[in-house]
């Protein structure tokens, strides 16, 4: 039913990683991530930092939803 307001439903939702069953949100602006990442334990870590959308299943649902289907 895509009736339903869940994520897979909406607009601000891309399918595909890391399941197919799964996506991103794309509804804000992606999270900086971070780790630290040991080299060589006499030298000092290396910070390694990425960004990330959210990580969504088919069925999640929040209240920022959109309907594809809608343009407001």
């Amino acid at each position: 039913d895509t009736s339903v307001s869940v994520c897979m439903t909406c607009q601000f939702w891309k399918r595909g990683f890391p399941r197919a069953d799964a996506g991103s949100c794309r509804r804000n602006p992606p999270i900086i991530v971070g780790s630290l990442i040991e080299v060589d334990p006499t030298v000092a870590s290396d910070l390694r930092l990425a960004t990330v959308f959210p990580l969504t299943d088919e069925f999640d649902w929040c209240g920022e939803f959109r309907h594809k289907d809608r343009l407001s």
